[in-house]
C-alpha cells in the first residue's frame, strides 16, 4: 500500500461482495480495498442499515485500514448508493444544519449523520469518485414524473414488482422474492432482456462469486440492498448535494472530482435518467459509453478509462469495445 500512488475504495454492487474487482492495468500504481457491504459475504447483518449506515462503514473501514486523509471512491451499480451518501455526508465547506418538523425521520436523520460528520472529520476525506452504472431511484422526488415513469415502465414487468415490493411493502420482499409461481426478478436471474449473452459471457461467475454474497442469506443480502436502493434515501441527490470538496488546495478549498460513467445501452437504468442527473448537478463529469450495457466495468479497457479520469490521467479517447 505505501508503494502505491492511490488508494482506491471499490463498492460492488447487487448480488456481489469484496471479491468484485476493477481489471485494471498493473501500471496504473492503484491499492485497491474492498469490503462486503452490510448483510453481504462475511459482512454481519443490520436489519436497521440505511444509506447513511453505509457511508459510515466506508468511512469506518478507512480509518481501520489507515488509508489516510484522502481516498478515492468507486461504487458500481447498486454500490453506487453508498458513494451518493458519501458524497452527503462526508465533511463539506460548510457546517449546517437545518431541522425542521415537516422533515421526515429519515430526512432528520440523514442531517444529523452529516453534522456526525462534519464534526468527526473536519476535512473532507474523498479525493474523487466515480459511479458506474448508478442505479437511479425512480422515487426521487426531483425526478420529472413522467421520465421516472417511462424509465421504471421499461423494466421488466417482474422487477417492477420486485421494487414496488421493496418500496412501498418491504415486509413482503422476502416472501415474493422466493416464491415460485412467477419469476420474481429478471435481472437477478440474468434474463436475455436485461442482460445480452455478450454481456453475461464478459462477466462470467466463479463458484466463489456465486455463493460468497449470500454467506448471510438472501434476506439479509439481497433483499435488505433492495429496500435501502429503493427506499427513503433522507435526501434526494439532484437537490440536497452541493459540489463536495477534497480540502484545501493554497487556501481554498479543492473541488471533488465526481465522475458518472452510463451505458448507453443499459437495460436496468435507461440512459435517459443519468443524463438527467448530470444535467441537474454541473459538477458531475458524465461519460456515456455508447454501445456498451450495465456490466461495461467489467472490460479491462474501460475500467482503465474509469480509473485513468478518476486519478486525473487523461490523455487517451475512450474506448469502444462494443456492448458490454
Amino acid at each position: 500500500m505505501e508503494k502505491a500512488s492511490h488508494r482506491v475504495v471499490v463498492l460492488h454492487g447487487f448480488d456481489d461482495s469484496k471479491h468484485f474487482a476493477l481489471p485494471v492495468s498493473p501500471e496504473m500504481g492503484v491499492y485497491f480495498v474492498s469490503f462486503d457491504r452490510a448483510g453481504y459475504g462475511e459482512s454481519d447483518p443490520h436489519p436497521a442499515r440505511t444509506v447513511q449506515s453505509d457511508a459510515m462503514d466506508v468511512e469506518e473501514f478507512a480509518d481501520r485500514l489507515g488509508l489516510g486523509p484522502r481516498f478515492y471512491l468507486v461504487g458500481a451499480s447498486l454500490g453506487s448508493y453508498p458513494v451518493w451518501a458519501c458524497i452527503k455526508h462526508f465533511p463539506h465547506r460548510h457546517l449546517s444544519l437545518s431541522l425542521s418538523l415537516s422533515l421526515s425521520l429519515c430526512a432528520v436523520r440523514a442531517q444529523l449523520i452529516s453534522l456526525l460528520f462534519t464534526l468527526r472529520g473536519g476535512v473532507c476525506r474523498v479525493a474523487g469518485a466515480a459511479l458506474v452504472a448508478p442505479l437511479v431511484n425512480f422515487w426521487w422526488a426531483s425526478l420529472p414524473a413522467e421520465m421516472a415513469r417511462a424509465a421504471y415502465e421499461k423494466r421488466e414487468a417482474s422487477d417492477q414488482r420486485a421494487m414496488w415490493i421493496a418500496r412501498y411493502a418491504p415486509w413482503l420482499l422476502h416472501g415474493y422474492m422466493t416464491q415460485n409461481l412467477v419469476t420474481p426478478s429478471a435481472a437477478l436471474a440474468r434474463h436475455p432482456n436485461v442482460f445480452s449473452p455478450r454481456t453475461c459471457r464478459s462477466s462470467p461467475r466463479s463458484p466463489k462469486t456465486l455463493t460468497h454474497p449470500r454467506l448471510q442469506g438472501v434476506h439479509e443480502s439481497l433483499h435488505r440492498d433492495m429496500m435501502v436502493a429503493f427506499g427513503d434515501w433522507g435526501f434526494d441527490p439532484l437537490t440536497d448535494l452541493a459540489e463536495p470538496c477534497s480540502g484545501e488546495e493554497g487556501g481554498a478549498a479543492a473541488a471533488t472530482a465526481v465522475h458518472l460513467w452510463h451505458g448507453r445501452e443499459d437495460r436496468l437504468f435507461p440512459v435517459e435518467l443519468l443524463r438527467h442527473v448530470a444535467a441537474r448537478l454541473p459538477w458531475i463529469r458524465y461519460h456515456e459509453c455508447a454501445d456498451c450495457g450495465h456490466l461495461f466495468v467489467h472490460n479491462q479497457t474501460w475500467s482503465d478509462a474509469i480509473l485513468r479520469d478518476l486519478l486525473a490521467r487523461p490523455g487517451q479517447p475512450q474506448p469502444s469495445p462494443g456492448e458490454l
